[in-house]
């Protein structure tokens, strides 16, 4: 995977030899500044939702999907460092949801248990990953 900045490195050493060979005004370097500014907007469109951590005080979801939450104990402020996998509600709170709305998967329907999941507290949250496919050949 090539990241932004390796990237945006490769295109303005390209960019530099084709100033240096074709001159500042070439159609060839302007669209290399085209790229350039596209890649950063690319990116920064995937870097606030795929593959990191969204704290929940920066923003929540803004569907009803599936997500990797981590959740803090409020009464102790212990933080699982294991990601459970939820449902955000979008705020709805019904018996078997966190307060803010996020139903555990495979934990808040044990009535056992419903208590202590009701007072977690998601502090970051992410998208699932694209889901593995085998290749066909």
């Amino acid at each position: 995977m090539i990241y932004k900045q390796e990237a945006l490195d490769v295109m303005e050493a390209y960019k530099r030899n084709m100033v240096h060979i074709l001159g500042e005004d070439n159609e060839l370097v302007k669209v290399i500044e085209t790229c350039q500014r596209l890649v950063e907007e690319i990116e920064d469109v995937t870097d606030n939702n795929v593959g990191r951590w969204i704290p929940v005080s920066e923003r929540l979801p803004e569907e009803r999907d599936w997500y990797l939450g981590i959740f803090k104990e409020p009464d102790t402020g212990w933080i699982n460092p294991l990601p459970f996998i939820c449902d955000y509600l979008l705020g709805t709170k019904t018996k078997a949801t966190t307060k803010e709305g996020w139903i555990l998967r495979g934990f808040t329907d044990r009535e056992k248990y419903i208590d202590y999941y009701f007072n977690l507290e998601c502090v970051a949250w992410m998208p699932l990953p694209e889901p593995y496919k085998e290749e066909q050949g």
